[in-house]
């Protein structure tokens, strides 16, 4: 991605989480994180990855619908906030990274202490 295109990309990341948390109400929409956003070379298209915050009784495509019935409104609101003659079409995927991550670790972590088990006890007054 050139400079400009990362430039533009980290000032919309701290935009869209503003916009999202302070200016869209839908109900669906609930406390997100915006991990990233990818934007085209052309600046014309902007992926915006975020991670959902586990609420009871919301189900996970809820959020990805409401910020879709919300994206005319985010980009009216995003154009107000950038410098930009044409404001990206704004695309919303979720982000499993963080999901993954957890994922990862608690397998490691699984693999680590079946291995204490399995290691003989030290001798008494051996030094290794």
């Amino acid at each position: 991605m050139p400079f400009r295109a990362e430039q533009v990309a980290d000032q919309i990341r701290r935009e869209l989480a503003d916009i999202i948390r302070l200016r869209v109400s839908d109900p669906r929409v609930g406390p997100i994180t915006i991990t990233r956003v990818k934007v085209s070379d052309d600046l014309s298209f902007a992926r915006v990855f975020f991670a959902e915050l586990t609420v009871e009784g919301r189900r996970e495509g809820d959020t990805l619908k409401g910020l879709a019935s919300a994206t005319g409104f985010v980009r009216t609101e995003l154009g107000k906030r950038i410098g930009l003659r044409h404001v990206p079409e704004l695309r919303f995927q979720i982000d499993h990274s963080i999901e993954d991550g957890i994922h990862l670790s608690s397998l490691i972590e699984k693999v680590r202490t079946e291995d204490k088990r399995k290691l003989p006890p030290e001798a008494p007054g051996s030094d290794v």
